[in-house]
């Protein structure tokens, strides 16, 4: 499996075992840049594993690149088995993860990455229940054939990276249920930042989602109707 940094709750606070979520980070990233958003979202009740892609990540010998972006759709689903593996009886996540509920997210590049999931034909997989993507885009690869998997669509308003409008046109090319959440003012990084009234924002809802979703959570789901901004189906 890639190097891969897993988040999970103290086994003390847990009710069950927790789903799955895996994380794709974004270019010229790594998983530790998001561990604020990571940990909340683990302390929640989630396993979250975020992997190191070996092309498009920081740190790495040579400059990012963004040419591996169709492998890295693979790479979640890698993360995904390897994961599971390790749930399996006498292995280390045992009596924590429960791998019969999945959700894959991801920022920047790696929510385009994460998108595939639901709308490139060769990447999708049918262990995947639910999806965010924060500040994303349409994958630039492959046959789009969307699927129905609940998804999230969280934007800053202010990016200038990725800006609002690639969002928005991703969330049309989706198919319900999903949601859509502006986040006011906030820029690419900040997005996912997880500090000041709009990171508490992508947190909350970012949560709400996965226990809508994964947890099938009735009060989230009217919580999370609340917070986005537009919602199909949800």
């Amino acid at each position: 499996m890639l190097p891969t940094t897993v988040w999970y709750p103290e086994t003390t606070h847990l009710v069950g075992r927790c789903p799955l979520v895996v994380f794709a980070h974004g270019l010229d990233a790594r998983p530790s840049m998001y561990a604020a958003l990571l940990r909340h979202v683990a302390a929640a009740g989630y396993v979250v594993a975020a992997p190191l892609f070996p092309i498009s990540g920081s740190g790495l010998p040579g400059p990012p690149r963004e040419d591996d972006m169709a492998n890295q759709a693979l790479d979640l689903r890698a993360v995904i088995s390897g994961m599971t593996a390790a749930a399996r009886p006498g292995h280390w996540l045992a009596r924590t993860l429960d791998a019969r509920e999945v959700a894959v997210a991801g920022h920047s590049d790696g929510a385009e990455t994460a998108a595939a999931s639901v709308l490139v034909s060769q990447d999708q997989d049918p262990r995947i229940s639910a999806v965010v993507l924060l500040a994303g885009q349409i994958p630039t690869w492959g046959e789009m054939r969307p699927l129905s998997i609940p998804t999230l669509v969280v934007q800053g308003g202010a990016d200038t990276i990725n800006p609002p409008q690639l969002s928005r046109d991703l969330y049309e090319r989706l198919r319900a249920p999903k949601a859509y959440l502006a986040i006011a003012g906030a820029d690419h990084m900040q997005l996912v930042a997880a500090v000041g009234a709009g990171g508490r924002g992508v947190q909350k809802a970012f949560v709400d989602f996965l226990d809508a979703e994964l947890r099938h959570d009735a009060a989230a789901r009217a919580a999370l109707r609340r917070e986005v901004s537009i919602a199909t189906q949800l």
